[in-house]
């Protein structure tokens, strides 16, 4: 994070008080470090806490990042628009903040080594219950701790990329983020060439309504419980198939104001799926090197970026203008797009093969033995049936011994009226319980009891 920050302040730093080539050319060099080490701000934050909470501590963290653009972008807008500021200005500003974010650096909690050593063997244990394997001894040093994870960076990567879901999910990180710069790049160019010499720039507007649509999405589909494990790659196909519409009808608009439409969509979109990207990678490791996997998939975004300018945008390469490279974004998007939905049926045939391999002789040994569970229930119930009625039968037989033995004992009326009201039935709906007593047979057996037991105790409690 320090990295990341005195990255920043050089590059305001370049912008406010220099104005020779180098210098811009050494500030765009460290803002590429400073964006780069933003990284090393999310591996922070998952050493700090547990993997259940990864998904909600992304979203939170995208989204409060989002929510900050915005108040930037809309604070910018207006004050140019006003004329209260100029570009300058609006540099020194950042300048100033930046150096106020160093100081908020330095108060930040630290995550102890010791912690992530903790992890580690805890990983360890996990492994020798499961399987009988050697480990290395752990480090008990902080220098002997970098060290080891110094070493073991390439077993983590190939750990790490050998799991399927992860290199999915990378492949589209890697591959959008490169049309994600490129369209930040170059975005404003194409803004300026559909904005007549009347019209008002409302650049800072669009980017303030694309991060806090963003800012939208991304505390919505945390609070769904999506499972990404089943809808990730279909949700892929959509979304880079409306990638691909939106990058067409911003190359072919010829009014500023559609651009700025589809232009919110775009980049929201992305924000949007890169945060679940992020989290997914992050749950599904099995190892805590968030920064190693994290920076690979940056690194190759930028390698295919430089890669994708130098063919299509360059003089030495295709040398096309800026509607013609956007259409050509829209094509990979498409292209992103059909190679995901080609993994999605796939995926659907091997299900349903897997479901036609069941033999015959498997069902029909099931429905052999569901049969035999239905025939044996059935002299079951029966027999439960004859035993509740010969229950009710005993019950009224103790009933009507009780009142021969309260024939002769006095107070018997009063003792007719306890039972009467311990079954709590009201002496006032003695008719209706008469008039239901035709209804007995048809009865369950806990009902057929307590219809018996009540007819006796009403007979108990009239006066002899």
């Amino acid at each position: 994070m320090y990295l990341e920050i005195i990255g920043q302040i050089t590059y305001r730093f370049t912008l406010v008080f220099t104005n020779n080539l180098f210098s811009q050319q050494f500030g765009q060099g460290m803002y590429g470090i400073a964006s780069a080490s933003e990284i090393a701000f999310f591996s922070y934050i998952y050493g700090k806490l547990e993997k259940n909470q990864y998904q909600r501590l992304t979203s939170w963290t995208r989204a409060g990042t989002m929510a900050g653009r915005t108040g930037g972008y809309v604070v910018a807008q207006i004050l140019i628009l006003t004329g209260t500021g100029t570009y300058v200005f609006l540099n020194q500003v950042a300048f100033s903040f930046s150096c106020l974010a160093l100081v908020f650096c330095f108060l930040m909690p630290r995550v102890n080594w010791r912690k992530l050593i903790e992890r580690i063997r805890v990983e360890q244990e996990s492994e020798k219950s499961r399987a009988k394997s050697s480990h290395t001894p752990l480090p008990t040093s902080y220098k002997q701790y970098v060290i080891y994870r110094l070493g073991k960076l390439r077993s983590d990567f190939v750990k790490v990329y050998s799991n399927p879901f992860i290199c999915k999910w990378s492949f589209w990180w890697a591959i959008t983020t490169c049309m994600s710069l490129q369209i930040s790049l170059y975005s404003q160019t194409l803004f300026g060439q559909a904005q007549g010499a009347n019209d008002i720039p409302l650049n800072g507007f669009a980017d303030a309504g694309y991060t806090f649509t963003a800012t939208v999405g991304i505390l919505l589909l945390n609070s769904l419980p999506i499972n990404w494990n089943k809808w990730g790659e279909t949700a892929l196909v959509i979304i880079s198939t409306l990638d691909a519409i939106f990058l067409y009808i911003y190359s072919t608009s010829t009014s500023a104001y559609p651009m700025y439409i589809v232009y919110i969509f775009y980049r929201s979109f992305y924000q949007v799926m890169i945060t679940i990207a992020q989290w997914n990678i992050a749950k599904k490791m099995v190892c805590d090197s968030y920064g190693l996997v994290f920076g690979v998939n940056s690194f190759i975004a930028l390698i295919m970026q430089s890669a994708l300018t130098r063919i299509v945008s360059d003089k030495r390469g295709l040398g096309m203008q800026v509607r013609d490279a956007f259409l050509v974004y829209a094509s990979l998007h498409a292209l992103i797009a059909v190679i995901f939905l080609v993994s999605v049926i796939y995926t659907v045939i091997c299900w349903y093969c897997k479901r036609d391999k069941i033999s015959p002789t498997t069902m029909s040994s099931k429905r052999t033995s569901n049969r035999k569970s239905i025939q044996v229930k059935q002299p079951k119930t029966a027999e439960e049936n004859l035993q509740g009625i010969s229950s009710s039968a005993t019950l009224e037989t103790d009933i009507t011994s009780i009142a021969s033995i309260e024939t002769v004992v006095p107070g018997s009326k009063s003792k007719g009226g306890d039972v009467a009201s311990e079954l709590d039935f009201s002496s006032d709906s003695e008719d209706e319980f008469d008039s239901d007593e035709d209804k007995v047979p048809g009865m369950p057996t806990d009902t057929l009891a307590a219809s018996f037991s009540a007819s006796m105790s009403r007979k108990l409690s009239k006066p002899m």
